[in-house]
């Protein structure tokens, strides 16, 4: 059963927000506005993802598993910046 316009919205929101602190102000609102202005969902998530990389940042599992279910439900588990952003991740210690 296909996943619902406004469930992929929630999920793809839901991922940025748990990663707007690592970002700087600019990148927080086009990160926003991609995803619930321009209806540019993926786009927003590939942006974050080299932003982060730009800068190095870590992020920990429950960040990555927000972005892992919005790339699940666009049917993208297997897109190369997903794994990207899994370099990413810190494992609490």
């Amino acid at each position: 059963m296909p996943v619902k316009r406004e469930n992929i919205i929630l999920q793809c929101e839901t991922a940025a927000l748990g990663v707007l602190d690592l970002l700087n102000t600019a990148q927080k609102k086009a990160a926003l506005e991609y995803i619930l202005r321009y209806d540019e969902w993926l786009l927003a998530l590939e942006f974050i993802i080299d932003w982060l990389d730009e800068c190095d940042q870590k992020i920990s599992s429950s960040q990555f598993s927000e972005f892992e279910k919005a790339y699940e439900m666009m049917s993208l588990a297997n897109d190369e910046r997903l794994q990207l952003l899994r370099s990413m991740v810190i494992e609490a210690s």
